[in-house]
């Protein structure tokens, strides 16, 4: 017992400095609002949650991943997505101003439609002050069955030092391929929690 205080004492003594101010990894809890459009008649609206986050692995290079599950009103189907990736640049980490890109390996899954690929980003984070930062970002979206621009926007205002809050808007424009075409349009609206570390 008397090892596993010294044990806990001494990690509370390196993970306090790294608390004390907010550092370049961050991860979000969030819930969203969602639109879809498969074009005609099928358009549907939803809620969901999800979980993302950047970690720095070296200068300028984060790692990220994402996953959110979106429950739509008259769909029986829920869209989940997965997304991992790589971030280059000053403006990746979540107090920082600049450009960056990034590249993702994607996976959406509606019931029956399961498809997957590869995105890459190009985004710039601008605070304009010690709490409030903006950023926003276009990219492209190449997955087997569909492709297609994606735009998003977003905000983050820091309440405390390591925690904040966060709203972004994000609109993929896809594409079906193939003869038959089609759209496949999402839009969602992200509100959540932000823990910087």
């Amino acid at each position: 017992m008397k090892r596993v205080s010294i044990a806990a004492l001494a990690a509370c003594g390196f993970v306090a400095p790294a608390l004390a101010a907010p550092g370049n990894n961050y991860v979000d809890g969030y819930g969203l609002f969602s639109d879809i459009d498969l074009g005609g008649p099928n358009d549907d609206d939803g809620v969901g949650m999800g979980v993302k986050g950047a970690f720095q692995v070296a200068d300028k290079v984060y790692l990220t991943g994402e996953f959110q599950t979106v429950e739509y009103d008259d769909f029986n189907e829920d869209l989940d997505q997965i997304r991992l990736g790589v971030g280059f640049g000053p403006g990746m980490g979540p107090n920082s101003e600049g450009l960056y890109g990034r590249v993702e390996y994607v996976d959406v899954d509606l019931g029956p439609f399961d498809d997957s690929g590869v995105g890459g980003f190009v985004g710039y984070g601008l605070p304009l002050n010690q709490q409030f930062r903006i950023h926003g970002e276009v990219g492209y979206l190449l997955l087997d069955d569909v492709d297609g621009p994606e735009l998003l926007i977003g905000a983050t205002y820091r309440v405390a030092q390591n925690l904040g809050v966060f709203a972004d808007y994000r609109a993929s424009f896809l594409e079906f391929d193939g003869n038959g075409g089609g759209d496949f349009d999402i839009n969602d609206l992200r509100l959540g929690v932000r823990f910087t570390f």
